[in-house]
This record gives structure tokens, C-alpha cells and sequence, in this order.
């Protein structure tokens, strides 16, 4: 099973440091650290950290025959941390925003056999990189179709998440951006701050959208999903630990949740490898940090399944 991850390949710019990041890029190197076949269909800019991104890239073993080079800036965010909660700074005009899906590109796409597809909302911000998406969608077939919403305030559009929850087989969103989808007017249910079964709220996306399965991290009340095809709720706790970051925490669980669900495990299974994974990565200062051989193993123990190699 071939997954590709798209969207923005975004620099982090910390006070004093940077690292590199955005959800497509995290989500795909948290798959390669599970042992996916991934790959990344972004965009890097003609600059310095574009340069340095594609370095990047080359070590962590993650191609770059997919990224589009584009003549301007590559995508920065600024991020602040209070209490290890992220705030983000982004601008307009980047390249995550001009992401092309070329001719042959494409023909390669629509070549390979069992293949899934993750998308968000950010880069479709930009109508080069929202059509790219769009090709994708309408001129192959995808087994599963993952839209992680990761909705950032004033960078979001009504259109575009209504699009994004049409074509999408897998849907998954946090306790506090199942909020906006009651301000959009896409649901009449809307999951309270300490809501641990939003299962109304799930079901009514489900049923208008024609969606799979509804996925919501619920923080520290860990990760709760509603499945369609057998109308049923499904609840993973969390796992208690120190929080030093929450940075790329909702990456994390939704590559080991997809992970796990392309392998053919159970909705249980699935929510308790993303709990699993993201639980490690909150204790980290790292969005995505080194995988532990333990770790594995443990994901591995979790599953009853052997990890691809």
C-alpha cells in the first residue's frame, strides 16, 4: 500500500531555532518511522531553506522527485509555546500554497496499484495547490481517502472544508475544531470542552458526507471515532504522561491511527496506536522525534501484526 501525503512542507521558527515541519511532512515521516511506503507531494521555494529542506529530505530517506520547486519563498511559521501549547504565525504567498502535480507525475500516481491519500486544509489556502488536490481526487482511485481538518484561524475557507469533507473517506479533527463545523453550519451537534462521546456529532458528518469513519482527539480524554458501515462508537483512553510539547502530537496519532487501519485493524486498535504514538511524541520537544526500538516493538505487540520492514 503506496500512501500519499500531501500538503505544505512548512520551516517551524522558534525563538533562537527552527526546525522543519508541517502536517504533510509529519504525518509522512511518522509513517516512515512505522515502515509505510510514503510518499510526499508538496513544495519547497527557490531559497535558502528550500535548499536546506531538500537536504533534509534526502536524509531522512524520503524523495524529493515529488516536490514542486517553486521561484519564491519557501513556508515559515512562527511558533510560540505557553505551557507546551503551540500558537502559529503563517502567511500567505508561499510555496506550500503553489504545490503542481505535473503531467507525468500524475501518470504515475494513477499507475501505482493500492494506494491511499492524505490531505488538510492549509495549503489549499492556495488555488495553484487546491486544483492540484482536486486532479488527484477526480482522475484516480484511492483505497482511502484521509482529510486531517488542522483548521488555522483565518487561513480556511467554508468552500474549502465542505469540498475536503465530500471527498473524504476518513475524516479526523480535534474536540476544539469540531467547534467550527457547528459555525460553518455542517453540523448541529458540537462536542462540549470535556465531551467524551461526541457520538451525535459524529454520526451527522458521517451521514451527510457519505464518511467512513469520524475521527476526534479528545487531549487528555484521549481519541473517540464513529464508524459508519457498522453504525458504531468506538473509544481509546489516553495515556497519561509529561507534556513538554503538543507540537505535530495530532500528526503523530493520525499516521499511526491510518497506519494501522490500512494493516486491516480493528477501530479500537486503530484509535489506541494513535493515543500509543502520540502520547511518546507530547514528551518530546521534537514534532517528530526518533522512534525507540521499544517503541516499535510495543506498536508492534499492540497490533498482533508485524510492522512492514
Amino acid at each position: 500500500m503506496k500512501i500519499y501525503a500531501f500538503g505544505e512542507l512548512i520551516w517551524d521558527l522558534y525563538p533562537g531555532k527552527k526546525s522543519l515541519g508541517g502536517t504533510a511532512l509529519n504525518f509522512a515521516l511518522h509513517l516512515k518511522n512505522l515502515g509505510a511506503d510514503v510518499a510526499l507531494l508538496s513544495a519547497v521555494g527557490s531559497d535558502a531553506l528550500g535548499a536546506e529542506a531538500l537536504s533534509f529530505l534526502q536524509s531522512a530517506g524520503l524523495s524529493t522527485d515529488t516536490l514542486t520547486r517553486y521561484d519564491g519563498e519557501s513556508g515559515t511559521c512562527r511558533v510560540e509555546l505557553q505551557e507546551g501549547q503551540p500558537t502559529y504565525r503563517l502567511t500567505h504567498g508561499q510555496a506550500y500554497e503553489h504545490i503542481r502535480v505535473s503531467p507525468p507525475l500524475l501518470e504515475s500516481v494513477m499507475a501505482c496499484g493500492q494506494k491511499s491519500l492524505y490531505f488538510g486544509t492549509l495549503a489549499q489556502c492556495g488555488a495553484v495547490t487546491r486544483q492540484s488536490l482536486r486532479d488527484l481526487l477526480q482522475r484516480t482511485t484511492w483505497q482511502e481517502i484521509f482529510y486531517d481538518v488542522n483548521i488555522r484561524p483565518g487561513l480556511y475557507s467554508r468552500e474549502i472544508v465542505e469540498e475536503s469533507l465530500r471527498a473524504c473517506t476518513v475524516l479526523k479533527c480535534s474536540r476544539e475544531e469540531a467547534g467550527i463545523f457547528g459555525e460553518l453550519g455542517f453540523s448541529q451537534h458540537t462536542p462540549g470542552r470535556e465531551d467524551r462521546n461526541p457520538a451525535d456529532f459524529c454520526r451527522e458528518l458521517s451521514e451527510r458526507y457519505a464518511i467512513r469513519s469520524v475521527v476526534v482527539t479528545l487531549d487528555r480524554d484521549g481519541a473517540f471515532s464513529y464508524e459508519a458501515a457498522e453504525d458504531r462508537c468506538c473509544y481509546a483512553p489516553a495515556i497519561q504522561g509529561r507534556v513538554v510539547s503538543a507540537v505535530g502530537a495530532g500528526d503523530s496519532f493520525f499516521a499511526a491511527y491510518a497506519d494501522a487501519r490500512l494493516r486491516g485493524e480493528s477501530p479500537e486498535q486503530c484509535l489506541a496506536n494513535g493515543v500509543r504514538l502520540s502520547s511518546y511524541v507530547v514528551g518530546c520537544l521534537a514534532s517528530v522525534p526518533a522512534l525507540p526500538a521499544a517503541l516499535r516493538e510495543e506498536l508492534r505487540a499492540m497490533s498482533g501484526k508485524e510492522l512492514r520492514p
